[in-house]
């Protein structure tokens, strides 16, 4: 026998017949775009927890005497604590620019990895 497949003019729908399936493609996509935003913000703080601590350890080991962490009038300059820096930090990452930087970054990584069970199921 002979078959012919008929797809409709339009590209966009060549693949999913149903529209429901391209809600579900279109909702699977924004799905897995957040999660990836939010794992790279969430490692890139990680990150960024680790150069504050080591330079918090550098800064110890390397303290020098009282009289030169002090000001002109003899008092300590105020510093910023950690989790003040870190919620800097966090509210002034984008996400997609920190996704962008996780790619160029991690070479070795093949990006998100989606295992979908339910994918021919219907």
């Amino acid at each position: 026998g002979s078959a012919v497949m008929h797809y409709p003019a339009d590209q966009e729908s060549t693949v999913f017949y149903n529209p429901v399936q391209v809600q579900n493609r279109d909702l699977s996509i924004l799905m897995i775009s957040l999660f990836a935003e939010r794992r790279a913000v969430q490692q890139a703080v990680t990150q960024y927890r680790r150069q504050l601590n080591q330079q918090e350890r550098e800064e110890r080991e390397n303290e020098e005497s009282q009289n030169n962490s002090r000001d002109d009038k003899g008092e300590v300059p105020p510093q910023q604590s950690k989790a003040e820096k870190v919620a800097a930090f966090k509210a002034n990452l984008d996400p997609t620019q920190a996704v962008l930087d996780m790619m160029k970054n991690d070479q070795s990584s093949n990006g998100l990895c989606i295992l979908d069970a339910l994918a021919a199921s219907g």
